[in-house]
């Protein structure tokens, strides 16, 4: 690693009083707080010169004190001679905690805590954290080498495309995610596609906009991927019994469906409160504008993209007996009357309106409190949620759908509960940092159902599970 060289002139100039042994991360901030500032380090004591000297005169003549706050400088008795000095100089003073595991002591906190505090793992990069503390301690215009509007918005760039690049990398791998997902879901309806003359192809009536209503023949036993989806014209569609697969997103966007029945007899699927139903799994497959999700227990699991594009659908009830909701069910239901808590909108029944979180309301919060009574965390719902940098999932959330966090670069923090049974892919951002406390045992996480590329990226694979009896690590 190259190391950068201090700055040796007359102007103003940041001190950074730091450890050692942490040159591994510190050395990267102080470069990046190079590009718009001078910054003097330890490094900057010429040859001939008393290092104890050489430091006084330093912290005396800075404009700004930025403590780098570690394990090992809090130990380091240099550092505490640096910070005794810089305070009673009553230099300007900014802390960086390096690490969220750092703990504070009290007698730290007592002399200290008042000063302002920048946390550097919260950040994606060092130019976001560069931007954040001159957003927070604008003393530090006075070190400028150009003017403090210029040297944020330079930063606020560099940290948009840190994220950019992430948003990206995320994007890319949440369309191999679908496209895996789609390639399985064609291969299981080719094993039971039978006769190719009694199949309706993948697509086949797709955006086929004059189509008002379709009663399928008798011999047909197989619905291909979207052969209906995008007929807006088309309100009613009869299925017999003869039908027995039916492929992903056979229905979905059909703005104008209002009944979908399943002639009796058919042994896979059947209809109620025109939504479509595989019977042995009690899964719903496709819905309409006019679904009414069964409340008797013969609906346990909501299907990928059921409801997907029924922009006409206005109220839906999930039942307590739903355990599962699969990603982007009710994308693009414009008009579905949500209910409100906190910054979220979710959707439920009577007993319990707050049943599934769909998607935060305020994307620019830094903090969300989910609603104790939440059992799922549909896909995609805090996307957009820049600032978001801790939560707290509460017991009882069962799930987290795919790409619920994977936005959230600021994300350093996220708390498991122990009732949670699976997590989809990219549920999380790409953060190196991320701390994820699961409040359960080693075993009980191992347990938990995680789609194969719910850590898919390099950097996520870095992360550390703190769970009750010790930590799991990820290679």
């Amino acid at each position: 690693m190259a190391e950068p060289k201090a700055y040796l002139g007359n102007d103003p100039y940041i001190f950074i009083s730091y450890a050692h042994r942490n040159k591994d991360v510190v050395y990267p901030f102080i470069e990046a707080l190079q590009e718009y500032y001078n910054v003097w380090f330890d490094d900057g004591i010429r040859y001939g010169r008393e290092w104890e000297k050489e430091i006084c005169s330093r912290i005396k003549n800075c404009t700004v004190f930025v403590y780098m706050i570690t394990e090992e400088s809090l130990a380091s008795e240099n550092c505490k001679d640096e910070i005794y000095m810089a305070r009673d100089l009553g230099k300007s003073f900014l802390n960086v905690l390096v690490k969220k595991e750092t703990k504070l002591p009290d007698e730290f906190t007592f002399r200290y805590g008042r000063f302002q505090m920048c946390n550097l793992y919260a950040f994606p990069g060092c130019a976001a954290a560069v931007l954040d503390l001159a957003n927070k301690f604008e003393e530090l215009g006075k070190t400028e080498k150009a003017g403090l509007r210029e040297i944020k918005e330079a930063a606020r760039k560099k940290a948009e495309e840190e994220a950019r690049k992430k948003a990206e990398e995320a994007e890319r791998q949440r369309r191999e995610a679908a496209e895996a997902r789609q390639k399985r879901a064609a291969g299981e309806s080719r094993k039971q596609e039978g006769d190719p003359r009694k199949r309706i192809e993948d697509g086949a009536y797709k955006r086929c906009k004059t189509l008002t209503s379709i009663t399928i023949p008798d011999d047909v036993t197989s619905i291909g991927h979207e052969a209906f989806c995008g007929c807006t014209s088309l309100t009613s569609i009869t299925i017999p019994a003869s039908v027995t697969s039916i492929g992903w997103g056979a229905l979905c966007s059909c703005t104008s469906l209002e009944s979908i029945t399943v002639a009796a007899g058919n042994p896979v699927y059947h209809s109620a409160g025109n939504c479509l139903i595989e019977t042995a799994s009690k899964t719903l497959i496709a819905g309409c504008k006019n679904s009414v999700i069964p409340n008797d227990g013969s609906v346990t699991s909501i299907k990928d993209a059921a409801l997907r594009g029924c922009t006409s659908l206005e109220r839906i009830t999930i039942p307590d007996s739903v355990t599962s909701i699969g990603d982007h069910a009710f994308d693009g239901c414009c008009k579905l009357k949500y209910n409100f808590y906190e910054k979220a909108k979710y959707l439920g029944n009577t007993n319990n309106p707050y049943v599934a979180l769909i998607r935060a309301t305020n994307t620019s919060a830094f903090s969300y409190t989910i609603h104790p009574n939440t059992k799922f965390i549909c896909s995609d719902a805090f996307d957009g949620c820049d600032f978001l940098a801790k939560i707290t999932i509460p017991n009882g959330v069962t799930s987290i759908g795919s790409g619920a966090f994977s936005g959230c670069f600021r994300l350093w923090s996220i708390t498991i509960p122990r009732s949670m049974t699976s997590i989809e892919s990219l549920a999380f951002p790409s953060n190196a940092s991320l701390i994820i406390s699961y409040q359960g045992k080693k075993e009980e996480w191992e347990k938990i159902k995680k789609s194969w590329n719910w850590d898919k990226s390099k950097e996520a694979s870095k992360y550390t599970i703190h769970c009750t009896d010790g930590d799991i690590e990820k290679e």
